[in-house]
């Protein structure tokens, strides 16, 4: 009779003890599957015992020393012999850590702090799920969610190297927060327009032309956020006339300067884009440098450029879909999918009284002299 190592695979605890098929299990204890691909892949294997494993800088890397400690989370990746896992701290300074098992290196069976703050907000009953995506530049982007928090993410390489802003650890709420949101904040203002006149610049493409401006920021991590608010219409004092023509020299208000709203949070770089009209597709103009340290920059639109045509995927995108909170979570296709979420807010309920309030105030008309033309 042939041996299956393949029995049983996987947990049922929906269907009936007496239904379940032979690769099915209701519960399972001690007990890990295997990824490897050496030809054992699938199977059920029993976990090895504890093991006293120390921190790599008993300083910098050490767990809390006050307070409960507990681990509410873990995400294992055997690709790379490392395991992430979340620790909820009762003093409120909870962390992310990193154990590496990787034998015959230096760094070997001990773990290391990847991020501890009061921001993550873990709580002792709950149960985190996180995955791990390695991208393009081999960096760990750890994606976490607990049901409890909104669904976040963070570069491990970039936390243990120390890469990110102080604003991480040291900024508002709201700071930090934009730091581990997956729905990545976009500009909340629109840009802000003013022509202008430069006498140097003998030729007016502006003139006879309406435009509207808008931007987005890109993430350090190359995530995309959505499209800020639409600037207003830019009409120029030439624009008198219903053809665009008016009585202005050529060369006054040939440039727009056009002001932008830095960000603080992990953006790298700000996409200006322009279209003609205040509908249809929009341009790509040019990408700026985010300067975190400024409030806003400028920029000079004169409209003598080449500008190609933005893909609908990036200006067409209003929201980022990502729910308040969820309890599970999933990478499938490249695709991050959750499920048991909440989203959306409740109506507010309103209590109001309407009262009209007349400009001018209206007087009572005792009555009305109406004076007829002779010989009506």
């Amino acid at each position: 009779m042939a041996i299956d190592k393949l029995i049983p695979q996987y947990l049922n605890r929906d269907d009936d003890e007496r239904i379940l098929k032979s690769f099915e299990m209701v519960d399972a204890l001690n007990v890990r599957v295997s990824h490897e691909e050496d030809g054992d892949a699938g199977v059920i294997k029993n976990v090895e015992g504890n093991k006293l494993v120390s921190a790599k800088d008993p300083t910098a890397d050490a767990l809390p020393s006050s307070g409960k400690n507990r681990v509410v989370g873990v995400c294992t990746s055997e690709a790379h012999k490392c395991i992430y896992f979340f620790l909820y701290n009762s003093g409120g300074n909870h962390g992310i850590y990193r154990y590496i098992a990787s034998p015959g290196t230096e760094d070997s069976n001990v773990f290391e702090k990847v991020y501890e703050n009061e921001v993550l907000n873990f709580n002792l009953q709950s149960f985190i799920k996180a995955d791990l995506v390695v991208n393009q530049n081999s960096e760990h982007l750890l994606y976490f969610t607990d049901n409890r928090n909104e669904p976040r993410k963070i570069n491990a390489t970039k936390a243990l190297a120390n890469e990110y802003n102080e604003l991480i650890n040291s900024g508002s709420l709201p700071e930090r927060n934009d730091f581990l949101a997956v729905c990545k904040k976009p500009p909340m203002f629109a840009p802000v327009i003013k022509f202008q006149t430069n006498e140097d610049r003998r030729v007016n493409r502006l003139r006879n032309e309406l435009f509207q401006f808008a931007y987005q920021y890109v993430y350090d991590d190359g995530e995309y956020s959505a499209l800020s608010p639409a600037s207003k219409l830019a009409v120029s004092s030439g624009h008198v006339s219903s053809t665009g023509d008016g009585p202005t020299v050529q060369v006054n208000n040939n440039e727009i300067r056009v002001t932008l709203n830095n960000s603080k949070g992990p953006v790298e770089k700000i996409i200006l884009y322009v279209r003609q009209g205040n509908s249809g597709f929009y341009s790509r103009v040019i990408e700026l440098k985010n300067l975190p340290d400024a409030a806003n920059q400028e920029f000079v639109f004169a409209n003598d450029g080449i500008y190609i045509v933005a893909p609908d995927s990036d200006t067409q995108k209003t929201f980022d879909s990502v729910p308040r909170r969820a309890g599970a979570q999933t990478f499938s296709n490249n695709r991050l999918f959750y499920g048991n979420y909440v989203e959306g807010f409740d109506n507010i309920e309103t209590d109001s009284n309407l009262s009209a309030i007349l400009h001018p105030p209206g007087s009572n008309l005792t009555k009305i002299d109406v004076l007829l033309p002779q010989g009506g």
